[in-house]
């Protein structure tokens, strides 16, 4: 239908200098494996937080690209974390 249930994004980024950042968000829960997982465990670490929906067909296309860059950047210490909010 017309209605995909979702608001699609012109796939642009937005960069904020430090002073204009605010301060970090505090956060902690389970991984699907069970590990329990903080935002202490990130302090001072580079670390990309993604939240998706298995249904959300926008989330699903941009999985290879957050996986490409998962890979090219986990030398340099970069972390990725996959929030799925529904399943």
């Amino acid at each position: 239908g017309r209605d995909p249930g979702y608001a699609s994004r012109d796939g642009s980024i937005s960069e904020f200098a430090p002073a204009d950042r605010g301060e970090p968000i505090a956060f902690d829960g389970m991984t699907d494996a069970g590990h329990a997982v903080s935002s202490s465990d990130y302090a001072g670490e580079v670390l990309v937080v993604n939240f998706w929906y298995a249904a959300c067909a926008p989330c699903r296309v941009e999985a290879p690209d957050l996986a490409a860059l998962s890979d090219k950047y986990q030398d340099a210490g970069a972390s990725f974390l996959g929030v799925n909010i529904y399943d």
